[in-house]
């Protein structure tokens, strides 16, 4: 490959990884925002938060511009530290960011359900359907029998919209 086209791709890849992290910022904003407003359903998908793994183009071009400009830069000299530093970081970050979700949903007092409209994959995470039960008439079941009762009802829901 030429330079000029890889560099091209290379800073495509940057401004992809703009856009990926910046609908990570917004998917997490959005379920804040439903939370406060105490939607019964909020729709949220687990797997997002890998999207934050391709902020290490970042860092790649930070280390890039250095190296070309400031060869002695300490970011230049520690790169394979720093970057080794960021991807396990943003591993750990984007691990821990439905597990944070989840705690809030809970604490807000949403059931997890399936979601019927989600389409199959291989990925990590799940399509979740977070649903709010204040009825009166759930009142006196448990938990897991409000949650079972809900998740069913959706689900067949969804299939009578089908």
């Amino acid at each position: 490959m030429k330079p000029k086209t890889a560099q091209l791709v290379f800073v495509f890849l940057n401004i992809l990884a703009v856009f990926a992290v910046g609908y990570l910022v917004y998917d997490i904003c959005r379920v804040e925002q439903a939370l406060q407003q105490q939607q019964p359903v909020i729709a949220y998908d687990s797997g997002v938060s890998a999207v934050l793994l391709m902020s290490i183009f970042w860092l790649l071009s930070l280390v890039q511009y250095t190296g070309l400009k400031h060869k002695t830069s300490i970011i230049y000299r520690h790169a394979g530290l720093l970057l080794m530093g960021w991807f396990i970081g943003s591993v750990i970050i984007a691990y821990l960011i439905p597990f944070a979700q989840k705690n809030r949903f809970e604490y807000a007092g949403y059931f997890p359900c399936s979601n019927p409209a989600s389409i199959s994959r291989v990925a990590r995470g799940s399509s979740l359907i977070y649903v709010r039960l204040e009825q009166a008439y759930l009142t006196d079941l448990s938990k897991s029998q409000k949650s079972q009762l809900t998740c069913s009802f959706l689900a067949k829901g969804a299939e009578n919209a089908k």
